[in-house]
This record gives structure tokens, sequence and C-alpha cells, in this order.
């Protein structure tokens, strides 16, 4: 398991009448998980005191083993659980290996 982060910068505020406000922002975050799973974002800003506490330009992560991946777009993450965002995209064009449960129910990605 490997992650790393660039352009990272944080901020503390302790005015405005509030109990403070934290402000964490990474240019690009990167993360895997051996050969498995890798995930990397972009512009991500972590600020739990605010309504949107997570937002990202851009999100992509990747299955190398099946070679699938997909990319989120302009992400927002609130408070309250709730997230949006503006794109979606899903690339299968390098599925076409067949996948199955214990050789019983296979499943052909193509």
């Amino acid at each position: 398991m490997t992650a790393s982060v660039t352009g990272f910068s944080g901020q503390y505020d302790f005015g405005s009448g509030r109990s403070g406000q934290l402000q964490l922002r990474a240019q690009q975050f990167a993360f895997s998980f051996g050969q498995l799973v890798r995930v990397s974002a972009e512009n991500v800003a972590f600020t739990p005191s605010s309504d949107v506490i997570l937002s990202a330009d851009s999100v992509t992560g990747t299955i190398p083993s099946l070679d699938v991946s997909g990319t989120i777009t302009g992400l927002e993450v609130a408070r309250d659980g709730r997230f949006s965002v503006t794109g979606f995209s899903v690339n299968l064009s390098g599925a076409t290996r067949t996948l199955g449960l214990a050789n019983i129910l296979p499943l052909n990605l193509s």
C-alpha cells in the first residue's frame, strides 16, 4: 500500500467569531493498494467546518488487473453525507476477460 501527496497546504483560521476553521488542500493525491486498486485525485480540499467538507476537481480509480477505470469530475461531499458530481465516466474497453464465482456463475465482460 502506498500513498503520496503533492502541493499540500493547510491553514487554521482563529478569527471570524467561529470556533475556528481548518482547511487542508492538495494539488494531487495518489493511493494504491498493491496492484489491485489505484486512486488519484486532483485539487482536493478538506474543510470540516464548512457545509462542503470535501471537494476534488477529479478523482480517477483503476483496477489494473481488469484494465477498468473510472473518473469522477466536480466531486463535492457535504457535511450531512450527500454528495454531488458534475461528470462521471467508466472505461471498460480493456475488460475482455471472463470472471466467475467459484466457476459456477461465469460473467463475460466485453
